[in-house]
């Protein structure tokens, strides 16, 4: 999973509670129409891992 816009907190939050984790985060990778350059997370979620 890969969050564009790293600044997205809503979004990040979200994916979070559902049990990803940000494994990491590429700064200014991707370049949104209104913001420009920002970061992107990516996120992990482990389906061995019973819920």
């Amino acid at each position: 999973m890969v969050i564009r816009d790293a600044d997205d907190g809503d979004a990040v939050r979200l994916w979070r509670s559902l049990g990803f984790r940000v494994l990491a985060t590429v700064p200014e990778a991707f370049d949104h129409a209104e913001h420009g350059p920002v970061g992107l997370h990516v996120m992990f979620l482990d389906l061995r891992v019973p819920r």
